[in-house]
């Protein structure tokens, strides 16, 4: 079984690469890096890793003529960015907009941001194309080496795929190299910050920088979960409120967290509470149970027989075409669906029911004041803020029925509830973030 490399590994390999010992510590974290990533979903892998290492020699080979790859901008605060789209550009451009007490340079890549998003210099994915710039024949070699020194106890991760596998490690690597050789340059007083740390995309910086002992924070831009978050690779974690400080404290008590709330939503007071009119259901890549399926359709069906319309959000990397059976036979319930591109919050009100199974979409609607409901099976071990709001369910059902029957009165969504998983949002949360910064 592949093994990650874990965060306290990713704090003590060093910079150069002398020994074979030090390589297969190098090759080890990149197999580790791949556990997080959007190339999991990704199709074809049969035609994606013939053309991927074809492309990354093509790329070598157009480049011993030279490109036109301009040099990191300076400044004293780098912000990596692994989602630069849909909610993860919202969140980025609010952490631009909050971080004025030093100079920010925004890291993402360019080719698949949103255009609404100032990128100062475009660190490639894990794609070949993306990856045309930075790789050369020096760095393939490398690569190679470290494939080479991938130890016994290690397999290749990432895909079903073996030849795609290959690939995913080789470009890894390259991302590696890049991201080592760009953070050996920065200042000593320069800080990383990540909207996910331990993303393929954010991982060769973070530690790069642990190794050079540069101060590293991860913001939290989802609900954390233990499978993809814990351990923190980053020194620091800046969470939304106490929910979040007392679950990273238990996970991952190495790593400092630190609340800031959240910047990206705006410093709303919940809406008065309303007629309900529609249910909008929030996809969110979950692999359903057949109860969870049986649970969601029954409560569709009960909404819809009591005159509510039925919305299904899907997740911002998903299509409708795209869906599993499960989430297809909930689409064809509804009578809307829609992409996950634009601002949640904005999209719902309170005349609204929000259904989630893991989706983080929760905390934004309890937050505006929509009552919420998480229906997943018991045993579903939830992300931090989601089992929070499944235990407020029997009021949640209570506060619906009330209003179905045409009584407003006590059917309010908690606001202690509210305060426990955000601390602070809009402008109060811009100023505990930059302060947050500015002391790491």
């Amino acid at each position: 079984m592949s093994q990650p490399a874990s965060a306290d590994a990713a704090r003590t390999i060093p910079q150069a690469l002398p020994t074979s010992e030090a390589r297969e510590a190098l090759a080890a974290e990149i197999i580790g890096s791949l556990a997080v990533g959007d190339h999991g979903f990704h199709s074809k892998a049969v035609l994606r890793a013939p053309f991927g290492l074809a492309t990354l020699f093509l790329n070598a080979t157009r480049n011993l003529f030279g490109n036109d790859k301009e040099a990191l901008p300076p400044g004293e605060v780098l912000l990596l960015i692994a989602n630069p789209l849909a909610h993860g550009a919202r969140l980025a451009s609010a952490t631009q907009r909050s971080i004025h007490s030093r100079s920010v340079v925004t890291v993402a890549d360019a080719r698949f941001a949103d255009p609404s998003l100032k990128i100062d210099y475009s660190f490639p994915g894990i794609s070949s194309r993306s990856l045309k710039a930075a790789t050369t024949f020096g760095r393939l070699f490398e690569g190679l080496r470290l494939r080479r020194s991938v130890p016994r106890t290690h397999q290749l991760i990432g895909s079903q795929n073996h030849f795609y596998r290959e690939y995913l490690f080789l470009a890894q690597a390259l991302r590696f190299i890049e991201a080592r050789e760009i953070v050996s340059r920065l200042a000593p007083e320069t800080v990383l910050v990540t909207d996910y740390d331990r993303h393929t995309y954010n991982w060769p910086w973070i530690s790069a920088a642990n190794e050079r002992g540069l101060s590293t924070a991860s913001l939290v831009h989802g609900s954390p979960n233990d499978s993809n978050y814990v351990p923190v690779l980053a020194r620091n974690v800046l969470v939304w409120g106490q929910a979040q400080l007392s679950w990273f404290a238990e996970r991952s008590p190495d790593a400092r967290a630190i609340v800031v709330g959240r910047p990206d939503l705006s410093n709303w007071t919940a809406d008065a509470p309303q007629r309900l009119r529609r249910v909008v259901v929030c996809h969110s890549r979950e692999i359903l149970s057949l109860t969870e399926v049986e649970r969601i359709t029954a409560s569709v069906a009960a909404f819809q027989r009591r005159g509510l319309e039925v919305h299904l959000r899907l997740h911002p990397s998903m299509v409708e075409e795209g869906l599993d059976s499960n989430w297809a036979r909930i689409s064809r319930m509804a009578s809307s669906v829609s992409g996950g591109r634009e601002s949640f919050a904005e999209s719902i009100s309170a005349s609204d029911v929000v259904v989630c199974v893991t989706s983080t979409s929760a905390i934004d609607a309890i937050t505006k004041g929509v009552l919420t409901l998480v229906l997943c099976d018991d045993d579903r071990v939830l992300p931090c803020d989601l089992g929070e709001v499944r235990r407020n369910a029997p009021s949640v059902l209570d506060a619906i029925e009330k209003r179905l029957a045409g009584s407003l009165a006590g059917t309010s969504v908690p606001r202690e509830l509210v305060d426990h998983l955000i601390a602070s949002r809009g402008p109060d949360a811009e100023a505990l973030l930059d302060s947050a910064v500015a002391s790491l």
